[in-house]
């Protein structure tokens, strides 16, 4: 009698991935785990972005840890939002799976598309604790009117 041998939860983890981002592709065109959150060769990453709106504004937080305020570079247009960043200290990685690698990323760089136009002349940002908030208000076509 033939002992199998038993299987690893990291090498069931894999098989599964392969299997999800296998059908994934087939029904949509784009494995999912193969989004870039990084560009290896100019090393730099696609910082975390949460963004929402509310009637007046529309709010876009990025997550910059290892970058000074200083360092930050922001810019807008009535519909994208620019954010580069160098970082004080390199973030180092290494890949886990079949093509195991290690990369060192010196700076945060993404475009983002607004789901608004907005006005970037009153455009404002804070800063802290590596986390950049930017307030984007929205461009106002005409006047409201109150009722009383």
């Amino acid at each position: 009698m033939s002992q199998r041998k038993r299987k690893s939860i990291f090498e069931i983890f894999e098989e599964l991935i392969g299997h999800v981002d296998k059908v994934f592709e087939e029904l949509v065109g784009v494995a999912p785990f193969e989004a870039p959150l990084c560009d290896v060769s100019k090393r730099e990453l696609k910082p975390l972005v949460h963004m929402y709106e509310t009637e007046d504004e529309v709010i876009v937080t990025i997550d910059l840890p290892y970058v000074r305020k200083e360092d930050i570079r922001l810019s807008a247009s009535e519909n994208t939002l620019k954010i580069e960043a160098p970082v004080r200290e390199r973030i180092r990685m290494s890949r886990w799976g079949p093509y195991q690698r290690e990369v060192e990323f010196e700076c945060f760089r993404r475009t983002i598309t607004l789901p608004a136009i907005i006005d970037p002349e009153k455009t404002r940002a804070k800063f802290k604790d590596g986390i950049l908030q930017v307030i984007l208000p929205k461009k106002i076509y005409g006047y409201r009117i109150i009722v009383e």
